[in-house]
């Protein structure tokens, strides 16, 4: 059975839009998106026609836990659908918001890369999909391999280093899913930097070397009143954790998932207020008092990850910390 012309039609458009260099027609693109949307409204509401809409929150909870249970393989995929048809739309906003204001530009093109990944990729997974609802693949013939190999991202640090990306050569395939990585060090960044940390020593000044996740550790136990966080910290949680199945073992999410990734973080990385005082790094507020005797706390956990004495440990400062500091309790 071969793909559904309504499923199939936007990634030939896109394929060849991006191959051939070819002129965007902006009507054409819309005819060819709405009728890729419309198939996969009607999949959606035909395997689950009784389905509630599900919020950014609760859909986000379930597509980073990427080891699902057999009995779990359905439901998941019913917040996976949700996911892709979400993250569709916001790309294609992103696209019109682009050509109203420039019309037929780099950076149009490069959103469309993004669709075109989406929208092929979206073909493997109903397919992939309908033998978990269904019992028996769609048969469309559309693959992707899912898993890198190491030569790829040796290549693909070549051209990020050159800042140059060379069209279909070895460490292309790998570039897109690559920012993963960036992610991952922008959360543990972001918290490191909330909490006032410099670098952490022992006492004769070696570097003690400590994992991103127990920062992330220390932020789910940090009481509300004296911490205002604008994403619910157990979605950092998971995407930090999500992270590792691209970072430690090669295996490539879909697209809309990265997508995902930076809309939920976005938050974490914007301009942020108290009052009438605004910064960079405004959108994480800490009560002054909990942020001078935070130390403690870090030394505590270091002690019982390293195994070393607290005395030993010395926590250096940084003079201006990514958070603003508030003297009063957080409501």
């Amino acid at each position: 059975m071969s793909a559904p012309n309504k499923l199939v039609g936007l990634y030939q458009l896109l394929d060849n839009i991006d191959r051939k260099d070819a002129t965007i027609n902006i009507e054409e693109l819309h005819t060819a998106t709405d009728c890729f949307m419309k198939y996969i409204r009607n999949v959606y509401n035909l395997w689950f026609p009784r389905v509630k809409e599900y919020n950014d929150k609760q859909i986000a909870e379930q597509i980073f836990v990427k080891e699902i249970e057999i009995k779990d393989r359905v439901s998941h995929t019913k917040y996976e659908l949700c996911a892709l048809i979400k993250s569709f739309q916001r790309t294609i906003e992103t696209v019109d918001c682009d050509w109203r204001r420039s019309g037929d530009t780099v950076e149009l093109r490069d959103e469309l890369r993004v669709l075109k990944s989406t929208s092929f990729e979206a073909i493997t997974f109903i397919d992939l999909a309908n033998y978990y609802v269904k019992g028996k693949f769609a048969g469309y013939g559309f693959w992707k391999r899912l898993i890198v190999t190491s030569i790829e991202p040796f290549s693909a640090s070549k051209m990020l280093l050159r800042n140059k990306i060379y069209k279909d050569a070895i460490g292309t395939f790998v570039i897109p899913p690559t920012s993963i990585f960036l992610i991952r060090q922008a959360i543990e960044l972001r918290l490191k930097n909330a909490f006032g940390i410099d670098m952490i020593t022992d006492n004769n000044g070696k570097i003690l070397r400590i994992p991103g996740n127990r920062f992330i550790e220390l932020l789910k136990d940090i009481p509300n009143d004296v911490i205002k966080f604008p994403v619910k910290r157990s979605l950092v949680m998971k995407i930090h954790k999500w992270s590792n199945y691209y970072i430690h073992a090669g295996f490539i999410p879909y697209t809309w998932e990265i997508e995902w990734a930076h809309y939920i973080l976005d938050p974490l990385f914007s301009i942020g207020h108290f009052e009438q005082t605004w910064s960079l790094f405004g959108t994480i507020q800490i009560k002054k008092d909990y942020y001078n005797q935070i130390e403690t706390e870090i030394k505590r956990l270091i002690s019982s990850y390293l195994n070393i004495n607290i005395k030993n440990i010395v926590v250096h400062r940084a003079q201006e910390p990514e958070c603003l500091l508030v003297h009063e309790k957080i409501r």
